[in-house]
Protein backbone atom coordinates (compact mmCIF):
# COMPACT_ATOMS: atom_id res chain seq x y z
CA UNK A 1 0.00 0.00 0.00
CA UNK A 2 1.49 3.14 -1.01
CA UNK A 3 0.33 6.66 0.50
CA UNK A 4 0.13 9.86 -1.00
CA UNK A 5 1.41 12.98 1.59
CA UNK A 6 -0.11 16.17 0.79
CA UNK A 7 2.89 17.83 1.98
CA UNK A 8 5.25 16.18 -0.24
CA UNK A 9 7.79 17.51 -1.92
CA UNK A 10 6.91 18.45 -5.59
CA UNK A 11 7.73 17.14 -8.95
CA UNK A 12 11.44 18.15 -10.11
CA UNK A 13 9.29 19.09 -13.63
CA UNK A 14 7.25 20.95 -11.91
CA UNK A 15 9.93 23.04 -9.92
CA UNK A 16 11.85 23.54 -12.95
CA UNK A 17 8.53 25.08 -15.22
CA UNK A 18 8.69 21.55 -17.65
CA UNK A 19 4.99 20.13 -16.62
CA UNK A 20 4.25 16.47 -17.69
CA UNK A 21 1.33 16.79 -19.81
CA UNK A 22 -1.87 15.65 -18.67
CA UNK A 23 -1.75 12.81 -21.94
CA UNK A 24 1.75 11.21 -20.21
CA UNK A 25 0.28 11.22 -17.00
CA UNK A 26 -3.26 10.11 -17.34
CA UNK A 27 -1.48 7.15 -19.47
CA UNK A 28 -0.58 5.34 -16.47
CA UNK A 29 -3.94 5.38 -14.61
CA UNK A 30 -6.03 2.18 -15.02
CA UNK A 31 -10.00 2.15 -15.44
CA UNK A 32 -12.02 1.00 -12.20
CA UNK A 33 -13.44 2.29 -8.82
CA UNK A 34 -11.06 4.83 -7.73
CA UNK A 35 -11.40 5.85 -3.96
CA UNK A 36 -12.43 9.37 -2.75
CA UNK A 37 -11.34 11.97 -0.33
CA UNK A 38 -13.06 14.93 0.13
CA UNK A 39 -11.84 18.40 1.04
CA UNK A 40 -13.34 20.94 2.88
CA UNK A 41 -12.12 24.85 2.01
CA UNK A 42 -8.38 23.66 1.97
CA UNK A 43 -8.61 21.37 5.32
CA UNK A 44 -7.97 17.97 5.96
CA UNK A 45 -8.80 15.23 3.45
CA UNK A 46 -11.39 12.47 4.49
CA UNK A 47 -12.26 9.74 3.23
CA UNK A 48 -15.76 8.77 1.78
CA UNK A 49 -17.48 6.15 1.94
CA UNK A 50 -18.60 5.15 -1.87
CA UNK A 51 -15.99 5.23 -4.54
CA UNK A 52 -16.10 7.07 -7.89
CA UNK A 53 -15.84 5.08 -11.02
CA UNK A 54 -13.86 6.10 -13.59
CA UNK A 55 -13.15 5.13 -17.06
CA UNK A 56 -10.09 6.60 -19.60
CA UNK A 57 -10.95 6.87 -23.59
CA UNK A 58 -7.48 7.07 -25.68
CA UNK A 59 -6.70 8.16 -28.89
CA UNK A 60 -3.26 6.97 -29.55
CA UNK A 61 -0.87 8.52 -27.20
CA UNK A 62 -4.00 11.69 -26.18
CA UNK A 63 -6.70 11.35 -24.03
CA UNK A 64 -9.66 12.41 -25.21
CA UNK A 65 -12.23 12.25 -22.75
CA UNK A 66 -12.15 11.08 -18.81
CA UNK A 67 -15.33 9.95 -17.15
CA UNK A 68 -16.10 10.22 -13.82
CA UNK A 69 -19.15 8.45 -12.49
CA UNK A 70 -19.54 10.11 -9.26
CA UNK A 71 -21.28 7.39 -6.50
CA UNK A 72 -22.11 5.82 -9.28
CA UNK A 73 -24.82 7.80 -10.29
CA UNK A 74 -23.67 11.04 -11.57
CA UNK A 75 -22.28 10.84 -15.17
CA UNK A 76 -19.83 13.29 -15.86
CA UNK A 77 -17.08 14.18 -18.95
CA UNK A 78 -13.92 15.84 -18.76
CA UNK A 79 -12.11 16.36 -21.91
CA UNK A 80 -8.81 17.68 -22.52
CA UNK A 81 -8.78 22.07 -22.75
CA UNK A 82 -5.46 21.20 -25.94
CA UNK A 83 -5.58 17.80 -27.05
CA UNK A 84 -1.88 17.49 -27.82
CA UNK A 85 -0.82 19.11 -24.82
CA UNK A 86 -3.75 19.20 -22.24
CA UNK A 87 -3.14 21.40 -19.08
CA UNK A 88 -6.36 19.84 -17.66
CA UNK A 89 -9.77 18.23 -18.60
CA UNK A 90 -12.67 19.89 -17.80
CA UNK A 91 -16.67 19.58 -17.52
CA UNK A 92 -18.78 22.52 -17.09
CA UNK A 93 -17.28 24.17 -14.22
CA UNK A 94 -15.24 21.45 -12.98
CA UNK A 95 -11.58 20.43 -13.61
CA UNK A 96 -9.31 17.57 -13.19
CA UNK A 97 -5.61 16.99 -13.18
CA UNK A 98 -3.38 13.99 -12.98
CA UNK A 99 -0.77 14.23 -9.88
CA UNK A 100 1.67 11.89 -8.12
CA UNK A 101 -0.35 9.04 -9.67
CA UNK A 102 -3.92 10.54 -8.19
CA UNK A 103 -6.92 12.48 -9.73
CA UNK A 104 -7.26 16.18 -8.62
CA UNK A 105 -11.07 17.19 -8.79
CA UNK A 106 -10.70 21.13 -7.89
CA UNK A 107 -12.79 24.03 -9.64
CA UNK A 108 -10.88 27.62 -10.13
CA UNK A 109 -11.97 30.76 -8.39
CA UNK A 110 -10.61 34.05 -9.88
CA UNK A 111 -6.85 33.34 -10.03
CA UNK A 112 -6.98 30.84 -6.76
CA UNK A 113 -7.91 26.84 -6.86
CA UNK A 114 -10.53 25.14 -5.10
CA UNK A 115 -9.60 21.11 -4.25
CA UNK A 116 -12.80 19.78 -3.76
CA UNK A 117 -12.02 15.66 -3.98
CA UNK A 118 -9.13 13.49 -4.21
CA UNK A 119 -9.41 10.17 -6.25
CA UNK A 120 -7.02 7.71 -5.61
CA UNK A 121 -6.49 4.47 -7.67
CA UNK A 122 -7.19 0.87 -6.67
CA UNK A 123 -3.92 0.34 -3.76
CA UNK A 124 -3.35 3.89 -3.15
CA UNK A 125 -4.48 6.21 -0.52
CA UNK A 126 -4.54 10.28 0.53
CA UNK A 127 -3.88 11.88 3.86
CA UNK A 128 -2.85 15.36 5.19
CA UNK A 129 -4.00 19.02 4.19
CA UNK A 130 -5.34 20.00 1.16
CA UNK A 131 -3.61 23.60 0.99
CA UNK A 132 -0.55 22.42 -0.19
CA UNK A 133 -2.20 20.34 -2.97
CA UNK A 134 -3.98 23.12 -4.01
CA UNK A 135 -1.06 24.93 -4.39
CA UNK A 136 0.93 22.54 -6.45
CA UNK A 137 -2.23 22.59 -8.81
CA UNK A 138 -1.97 26.25 -10.06
CA UNK A 139 1.64 25.62 -10.06
CA UNK A 140 1.10 22.86 -12.07
CA UNK A 141 -1.67 24.08 -14.50
CA UNK A 142 0.47 27.62 -15.02
CA UNK A 143 3.51 25.45 -16.07
CA UNK A 144 1.32 23.70 -18.21
CA UNK A 145 -0.53 26.40 -19.86
CA UNK A 146 2.84 27.94 -20.90
CA UNK A 147 3.88 24.90 -22.75
CA UNK A 148 0.97 24.83 -24.26
CA UNK A 149 2.01 27.56 -26.66
CA UNK A 150 4.57 25.73 -27.94
CA UNK A 151 2.11 22.97 -28.99
CA UNK A 152 -0.32 25.23 -30.60
CA UNK A 153 2.23 26.65 -32.60
CA UNK A 154 3.59 22.98 -33.58
CA UNK A 155 -0.32 22.48 -34.48
CA UNK A 156 0.02 25.54 -36.42
CA UNK A 157 3.15 24.71 -38.17
CA UNK A 158 1.99 21.06 -38.89
CA UNK A 159 -1.03 22.65 -40.07
CA UNK A 160 0.37 24.99 -42.53
CA UNK A 161 2.60 21.88 -43.98
CA UNK A 162 0.04 19.70 -44.90
CA UNK A 163 -2.32 22.38 -46.37
CA UNK A 164 0.72 23.70 -48.11
CA UNK A 165 1.32 20.00 -49.20
CA UNK A 166 -2.59 19.53 -50.59
CA UNK A 167 -1.87 22.64 -52.53
CA UNK A 168 1.35 21.47 -54.37
CA UNK A 169 -0.94 18.41 -55.08
CA UNK A 170 -4.14 19.87 -56.48
CA UNK A 171 -2.17 23.04 -58.36
CA UNK A 172 -2.33 22.83 -62.02
CA UNK A 173 1.34 23.84 -62.42
CA UNK A 174 3.29 20.85 -63.85
CA UNK A 175 -0.23 18.95 -64.63
CA UNK A 176 -1.79 17.81 -68.05
CA UNK A 177 -5.48 19.53 -68.23
CA UNK A 178 -8.19 18.26 -70.17
CA UNK A 179 -10.98 21.02 -68.83
CA UNK A 180 -12.08 23.55 -66.70
CA UNK A 181 -15.31 24.14 -65.35
CA UNK A 182 -16.87 26.82 -63.33
CA UNK A 183 -19.66 24.79 -61.54
CA UNK A 184 -22.42 27.55 -59.60
CA UNK A 185 -23.69 26.70 -56.92
CA UNK A 186 -26.54 28.91 -56.19
CA UNK A 187 -28.03 32.05 -56.94
CA UNK A 188 -29.01 31.21 -61.04
CA UNK A 189 -32.45 30.59 -60.00
CA UNK A 190 -33.06 33.68 -57.57
CA UNK A 191 -31.21 36.51 -58.24
CA UNK A 192 -31.18 40.52 -58.55
CA UNK A 193 -29.46 43.96 -58.09
CA UNK A 194 -26.93 43.15 -55.18
CA UNK A 195 -27.67 39.78 -54.75
CA UNK A 196 -24.76 37.17 -54.35
CA UNK A 197 -23.83 34.29 -57.20
CA UNK A 198 -21.69 31.17 -55.10
CA UNK A 199 -19.40 29.16 -57.63
CA UNK A 200 -16.59 27.26 -57.52
CA UNK A 201 -14.45 25.94 -60.33
CA UNK A 202 -13.20 22.13 -61.67
CA UNK A 203 -10.01 21.34 -63.10
CA UNK A 204 -10.36 17.57 -65.28
CA UNK A 205 -6.61 16.15 -65.69
CA UNK A 206 -6.03 13.94 -68.67
CA UNK A 207 -5.43 11.07 -66.55
CA UNK A 208 -9.03 11.64 -65.04
CA UNK A 209 -8.49 12.81 -62.10
CA UNK A 210 -10.79 16.33 -60.77
CA UNK A 211 -9.29 18.91 -58.97
CA UNK A 212 -11.35 21.00 -57.05
CA UNK A 213 -11.29 24.76 -55.09
CA UNK A 214 -11.53 25.07 -51.37
CA UNK A 215 -15.59 25.47 -51.34
CA UNK A 216 -16.41 22.23 -53.25
CA UNK A 217 -14.18 20.26 -51.41
CA UNK A 218 -11.33 20.38 -52.56
CA UNK A 219 -7.77 21.95 -52.81
CA UNK A 220 -7.02 23.68 -55.77
CA UNK A 221 -5.14 26.53 -55.39
CA UNK A 222 -7.55 30.25 -56.27
CA UNK A 223 -4.28 31.52 -57.46
CA UNK A 224 -3.98 29.06 -59.96
CA UNK A 225 -6.71 30.71 -61.52
CA UNK A 226 -7.05 34.07 -64.00
CA UNK A 227 -11.05 34.99 -63.17
CA UNK A 228 -12.63 37.80 -65.13
CA UNK A 229 -16.64 38.86 -64.03
CA UNK A 230 -19.14 40.57 -66.46
CA UNK A 231 -22.37 42.27 -64.70
CA UNK A 232 -21.22 41.71 -61.20
CA UNK A 233 -18.29 42.63 -58.78
CA UNK A 234 -15.64 39.77 -58.40
CA UNK A 235 -15.00 37.43 -55.66
CA UNK A 236 -13.79 34.04 -54.67
CA UNK A 237 -16.69 31.67 -54.20
CA UNK A 238 -19.28 34.37 -55.05
CA UNK A 239 -19.88 37.46 -57.18
CA UNK A 240 -22.51 40.82 -55.79
CA UNK A 241 -24.43 41.51 -59.10
CA UNK A 242 -24.01 45.03 -60.05
CA UNK A 243 -26.57 47.41 -59.05
CA UNK A 244 -26.22 49.84 -62.40
CA UNK A 245 -28.03 47.97 -65.06
CA UNK A 246 -26.18 49.83 -67.87
CA UNK A 247 -23.15 47.83 -66.40
CA UNK A 248 -25.17 44.38 -66.54
CA UNK A 249 -24.99 43.56 -70.65
CA UNK A 250 -27.33 41.37 -72.07
CA UNK A 251 -29.36 40.58 -68.41
CA UNK A 252 -26.80 37.99 -67.43
CA UNK A 253 -23.64 37.38 -65.22
CA UNK A 254 -20.66 35.87 -66.88
CA UNK A 255 -17.74 34.16 -65.16
CA UNK A 256 -14.97 33.54 -67.30
CA UNK A 257 -12.22 31.23 -66.11
CA UNK A 258 -8.54 30.71 -67.51
CA UNK A 259 -5.62 28.51 -65.59
CA UNK A 260 -2.95 30.43 -65.40
CA UNK A 261 -0.54 27.58 -66.27
CA UNK A 262 -2.47 26.70 -69.56
CA UNK A 263 -4.30 28.46 -72.45
CA UNK A 264 -7.92 26.12 -71.60
CA UNK A 265 -10.67 28.72 -70.18
CA UNK A 266 -14.06 28.06 -69.36
CA UNK A 267 -17.48 30.30 -69.30
CA UNK A 268 -20.11 30.19 -66.74
CA UNK A 269 -23.53 32.40 -68.55
CA UNK A 270 -26.11 33.29 -65.47
CA UNK A 271 -29.48 34.90 -66.87
CA UNK A 272 -30.60 37.60 -64.10
CA UNK A 273 -34.00 36.95 -63.51
CA UNK A 274 -34.37 40.06 -61.32
CA UNK A 275 -36.63 38.63 -58.97
CA UNK A 276 -35.31 39.88 -55.66
CA UNK A 277 -36.15 42.24 -53.53
CA UNK A 278 -34.47 45.59 -53.99
CA UNK A 279 -33.87 48.35 -50.92
CA UNK A 280 -33.00 51.61 -51.53
CA UNK A 281 -31.38 53.97 -49.20
CA UNK A 282 -31.40 57.98 -49.34
CA UNK A 283 -31.97 58.82 -45.54
CA UNK A 284 -30.53 62.12 -43.93
CA UNK A 285 -26.96 61.22 -42.85
CA UNK A 286 -26.15 61.26 -39.58
CA UNK A 287 -23.14 63.57 -38.78
CA UNK A 288 -19.75 62.25 -38.32
CA UNK A 289 -18.84 63.99 -35.10
CA UNK A 290 -21.69 64.57 -32.64
CA UNK A 291 -22.23 68.35 -33.00
CA UNK A 292 -24.40 69.88 -30.00
CA UNK A 293 -27.93 71.12 -31.20
CA UNK A 294 -26.90 70.04 -35.03
CA UNK A 295 -30.45 69.60 -36.70
CA UNK A 296 -30.82 66.22 -38.96
CA UNK A 297 -30.44 66.42 -42.22
CA UNK A 298 -33.50 65.82 -44.10
CA UNK A 299 -34.08 62.74 -46.65
CA UNK A 300 -34.01 62.87 -50.07
CA UNK A 301 -36.62 63.91 -52.62
CA UNK A 302 -37.12 61.18 -55.49
CA UNK A 303 -39.05 60.81 -58.51
CA UNK A 304 -39.47 57.28 -59.44
CA UNK A 305 -40.51 56.31 -62.78
CA UNK A 306 -41.83 52.98 -63.90
CA UNK A 307 -41.89 50.86 -67.60
CA UNK A 308 -42.81 47.88 -68.43
CA UNK A 309 -40.02 46.20 -70.64
CA UNK A 310 -38.61 42.60 -71.82
CA UNK A 311 -35.14 41.71 -70.70
CA UNK A 312 -32.72 40.51 -73.27
CA UNK A 313 -34.05 36.82 -73.26
CA UNK A 314 -37.75 37.53 -73.66
CA UNK A 315 -38.66 37.47 -69.96
CA UNK A 316 -41.30 40.37 -68.74
CA UNK A 317 -39.63 43.43 -66.70
CA UNK A 318 -39.83 46.88 -65.11
CA UNK A 319 -37.42 49.23 -65.71
CA UNK A 320 -37.32 51.20 -62.65
CA UNK A 321 -35.42 55.01 -62.74
CA UNK A 322 -35.26 57.17 -59.76
CA UNK A 323 -34.16 60.88 -59.72
CA UNK A 324 -33.43 63.59 -57.46
CA UNK A 325 -34.71 66.79 -57.21
CA UNK A 326 -32.88 68.70 -59.80
CA UNK A 327 -33.79 65.43 -61.63
CA UNK A 328 -30.38 63.84 -61.92
CA UNK A 329 -30.55 60.56 -62.45
CA UNK A 330 -29.20 58.52 -59.68
CA UNK A 331 -30.57 54.83 -59.79
CA UNK A 332 -31.54 52.66 -63.20
CA UNK A 333 -32.94 49.40 -62.07
CA UNK A 334 -34.45 46.11 -63.45
CA UNK A 335 -37.14 43.89 -61.33
CA UNK A 336 -39.30 41.37 -62.18
CA UNK A 337 -43.05 42.88 -61.71
CA UNK A 338 -43.58 40.23 -58.08
CA UNK A 339 -40.53 41.83 -56.76
CA UNK A 340 -40.75 44.57 -53.85
CA UNK A 341 -38.61 47.63 -54.02
CA UNK A 342 -38.07 49.44 -51.08
CA UNK A 343 -37.12 53.13 -50.63
CA UNK A 344 -35.87 54.76 -47.23
CA UNK A 345 -35.66 58.81 -47.43
CA UNK A 346 -36.22 58.85 -43.83
CA UNK A 347 -35.04 62.61 -41.91
CA UNK A 348 -32.23 62.15 -39.21
CA UNK A 349 -32.72 63.26 -35.44
CA UNK A 350 -31.49 65.97 -33.93
CA UNK A 351 -28.64 66.34 -31.52
CA UNK A 352 -29.30 67.19 -28.48
CA UNK A 353 -27.78 69.98 -25.66
CA UNK A 354 -26.87 70.62 -22.59
CA UNK A 355 -26.25 74.17 -22.35
CA UNK A 356 -29.46 76.30 -20.71
CA UNK A 357 -29.32 78.93 -23.52
CA UNK A 358 -28.94 77.09 -26.74
CA UNK A 359 -31.55 75.09 -28.48
CA UNK A 360 -31.59 71.40 -29.30
CA UNK A 361 -31.24 70.23 -32.77
CA UNK A 362 -34.21 69.94 -35.02
CA UNK A 363 -34.92 66.62 -37.08
CA UNK A 364 -34.53 66.50 -40.45
CA UNK A 365 -37.67 66.19 -43.12
CA UNK A 366 -38.62 63.25 -44.35
CA UNK A 367 -38.10 62.78 -48.94
CA UNK A 368 -41.13 63.70 -50.40
CA UNK A 369 -41.46 60.48 -53.12
CA UNK A 370 -43.15 60.94 -56.53
CA UNK A 371 -43.94 57.62 -58.22
CA UNK A 372 -44.73 57.45 -61.81
CA UNK A 373 -46.09 54.10 -63.11
CA UNK A 374 -46.71 53.56 -66.99
CA UNK A 375 -49.26 51.20 -68.14
CA UNK A 376 -49.50 47.70 -66.41
CA UNK A 377 -47.31 48.36 -63.62
CA UNK A 378 -50.17 49.50 -61.12
CA UNK A 379 -49.80 46.12 -59.36
CA UNK A 380 -46.02 46.69 -58.40
CA UNK A 381 -45.46 46.80 -55.01
CA UNK A 382 -43.09 49.93 -53.58
CA UNK A 383 -42.76 50.21 -50.01
CA UNK A 384 -41.44 53.87 -48.45
CA UNK A 385 -40.42 55.25 -45.55
CA UNK A 386 -40.01 59.04 -45.14
CA UNK A 387 -41.03 59.46 -41.63
CA UNK A 388 -39.55 63.19 -40.09
CA UNK A 389 -36.25 62.92 -37.68
CA UNK A 390 -36.98 63.71 -34.31
CA UNK A 391 -36.56 66.81 -32.61
CA UNK A 392 -33.60 66.78 -29.61
CA UNK A 393 -33.56 67.43 -26.27
CA UNK A 394 -32.05 70.04 -24.39
CA UNK A 395 -30.65 68.14 -21.27
CA UNK A 396 -31.12 71.35 -19.13
CA UNK A 397 -34.37 73.58 -20.36
CA UNK A 398 -36.83 71.66 -21.87
CA UNK A 399 -38.32 75.18 -23.58
CA UNK A 400 -35.26 74.78 -26.15
CA UNK A 401 -35.66 71.49 -27.28
CA UNK A 402 -35.85 70.71 -31.23
CA UNK A 403 -38.60 70.20 -33.27
CA UNK A 404 -39.37 67.14 -35.13
CA UNK A 405 -38.65 66.66 -38.71
CA UNK A 406 -41.80 67.03 -41.46
CA UNK A 407 -43.10 63.45 -42.70
CA UNK A 408 -42.51 63.12 -46.36
CA UNK A 409 -45.44 62.95 -48.64
CA UNK A 410 -45.78 60.27 -50.64
CA UNK A 411 -47.11 60.78 -54.46
CA UNK A 412 -48.56 57.83 -56.35
CA UNK A 413 -49.68 58.77 -59.87
CA UNK A 414 -50.14 56.66 -63.08
CA UNK A 415 -49.07 58.41 -66.53
CA UNK A 416 -46.52 58.26 -69.59
CA UNK A 417 -43.13 56.91 -68.37
CA UNK A 418 -40.14 57.22 -70.99
CA UNK A 419 -37.03 56.33 -70.42
CA UNK A 420 -33.97 56.30 -72.90
CA UNK A 421 -32.29 53.29 -71.68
Amino acid sequence: MFKIIATSIFTALILAGKAQNQNELSATLPDGNYTVYKCEGGGMLMKTTKPWGVTFKRNGSQTSEVVVNRMNILEENFRPDFASYPAYFHYEGSRIMVMDGNILYYKTESESIKLLFVLCPPGKEAQGDGAPIQDKILKQQSASVKNQTEGRAEVVRQKQHVEEKNKAEASLKGKNLKSLMVKVLDGDKKNGPGSQIHYGIEAELTDGKILKTSNLGGYLPWEDLDIQVTGARFGEEAVVVKEDVSQIPGDEVIISVRSRHHSLKANANISLLYNTPVELNYNGKSSIHAIQGEHGQSGKSLTVKIKKAASAKGATLLKIEVSDKSGQVIQRLKMSPESVLTINATGDDGTSHSDFYKNAGNGGNGGDILIVRDNGTENFVIKVTNRGGLGARNKENSKRDGQNGRDGIITDQSGPVNLNW
